[in-house]
């Protein structure tokens, strides 16, 4: 009975919080990823070309799908939280499926999402395609 209550707590919460930060009508829509950066990740740094069919669609029931070489590969449920500690400001999502607190900012028509794994950052960049 406490772990239903638990779960129940835990989702309400999270329903609850979708939509508090300023970005959460920004976030909608298609983008491809245009660059990456990270020790994690091989190369290195790298550009690439549009149509290379690695892509985050999120939708305004706030639902997500990603695509690796126009392959679905994962779906579920994102969050949007804002945070303010000593002075900074940001942003982090939250994807049901992974367990990373994820920055993220958007300006203009790029999304960028920051993780950070121990001591090791990275960084990957998306262009968005359409609302």
């Amino acid at each position: 009975m406490n772990g239903i209550l638990l779960k129940a707590t835990k989702l309400i919460s999270q329903l609850t919080g979708r939509g508090n930060s300023s970005f959460s009508n920004f976030i909608f829509g298609k983008w491809e990823l245009s660059s990456y950066h990270g020790r994690f990740i091989n190369p290195f740094n790298s550009a690439l070309q549009s149509g290379n069919g690695y892509l985050y669609l999120f939708k305004s029931d706030y639902t997500y799908e990603h695509y690796s070489q126009g392959n679905l590969d994962e779906r579920g449920n994102f969050i949007i939280k804002g945070y303010s500690k000593s002075g900074k400001k940001g942003n982090f999502i939250y994807f049901e499926n992974i367990d990373l607190e994820l920055g993220f900012n958007i300006s203009e028509n790029k999304l960028s999402i920051s993780y950070q794994v121990g001591l090791e950052e990275g960084k990957v960049e998306y262009q968005k395609l359409q609302n």
